[in-house]
Parts: C-alpha cells; structure tokens; sequence
C-alpha cells in the first residue's frame, strides 16, 4: 500500500440533494423577486437612488412608469419579499395542528404583513401610473 504524503483523503463537502431541497424554494423565490421588482434594469442601467419630481425636490420614486430608483428596487424588493413572507405565513399556520394559538398567530400576522406590503406597493403602483 502506498500512502500519499501532504493531503489527506477526506471526503470532499458537496452540495447535498437534502440542503438543495431545503434551501432551493427559498433561493428560487429570491431569484424571481429580483428579477420581478427590476433587478435587471438595476444591474443594466445603474439608475440614481434620487431623482427630481416636478417640482425639482428629491424623491426616491420615480414619477414615470418607463424609469426607476435605485432605492425604488429596494423598497419593491422588500414590499414584494414582505407580502410574500405574510402569504407563506398563512399557509404554514393553517398546516399547523397541534398547536392552535401558534397557528392562529401566525395566520393573523401572515394576513397583516401581506396586507399592508400589497397596499404600500398599490401606493407605489398609483404614485408611478396616474
């Protein structure tokens, strides 16, 4: 038997299907709300965090539907990612059996987090289409 000096023969670490079932959903729902609040445009175009509205003050949201902020991707990605979040909150406490104040917690937050980033993002929505 020959024996190799320097390196040991360890099992190289890999990308398990396991951690590439638990991990996979959530890197794909990042990936599409990136690409879904601009992440392009982002990346093409490098837009100013600060633009000038009417009235030559500074605004974060770009009045135009053809133009977009840098800080108006953020706001979107995390409006997007929060309504998001509160929707995958309902449906993880209506699974949940056992434990029934948990469940309806996380139902009544799922539905308020929802709520309230789809309203800020119809704001949005409203401020960018006249």
């Amino acid at each position: 038997m020959s024996k190799r000096k320097g390196k040991s023969h360890e099992k190289r670490k890999s990308i398990s299907f396991e951690s590439l079932r638990e991990y996979g959903p959530f890197i794909l729902v990042i990936f599409v709300l990136f690409i879904v609040c601009g992440g392009t445009y982002e990346v093409i175009n490098h837009p100013p965090g600060l633009v000038a509205d009417q009235s030559g003050g500074p605004t974060s949201i770009s009045p135009y539907a053809s133009e977009q902020t840098s800080t108006e991707f953020v706001l979107t990605f995390l409006l997007y990612g929060m309504t998001f979040g509160g929707i995958f909150l309902v449906y993880r406490g209506s699974r949940v059996l056992y434990d029934r104040q948990s469940a309806n917690t996380q139902v009544v937050l799922g539905i308020i987090l929802s709520t309230v980033g789809f309203l800020i993002l119809m704001i949005i929505y409203r401020i960018k289409v006249p």
